[in-house]
């Protein structure tokens, strides 16, 4: 295949990732109420991510730095930050299981909501960082 066949179809995939992301705030738009239209549109929407970064028409290939040897690959998390993102979801667990424990009893504390929203902030935070770092 030829360097013009590829961009081609690197360009077709970006047109298929535009066309999605429109048809994602089309369905989000104009879905009003309907669960089932918000829910295709959240997909279609992440698929037209997705799609966008196949064609990697924006920059280069994912590198880590290029070093006097050549070129470094990318490399995942280091040991201690998977460490850290179990020790998170087992809190936002934690958290839940408190919280259903204080629904069960007739919501008579509000340290567990506060405790599950804190949570699932700081869980989200950080898985949303080390997916944005490392992929």
């Amino acid at each position: 295949m030829t360097a013009e066949g590829k961009n081609e179809k690197r360009y077709g995939v970006y047109a298929i990732a535009i066309t999605l992301l429109v048809v994602s705030a089309a369905a989000l738009v104009f879905g009003g109420n309907s669960f089932a239209m918000r829910c295709l549109g959240i997909v279609a929407c992440i698929a037209a991510v997705r799609f966008v970064q196949i064609s990697k028409l924006r920059g280069q290939p994912s590198i880590h730095s290029i070093g006097e040897q050549g070129i470094e690959l990318h490399r995942g998390p280091p040991s201690v930050m998977w460490v850290i993102g179990a020790a998170l979801l087992a809190a936002v667990l934690v958290a839940g299981f408190l919280l259903y424990r204080d629904a069960a009893e007739g919501y008579k504390d509000a340290f567990p909501v506060y405790a599950f929203a804190a949570s699932v902030v700081l869980c989200g935070g950080f898985w949303g960082y080390l997916l944005s770092r490392y992929s």
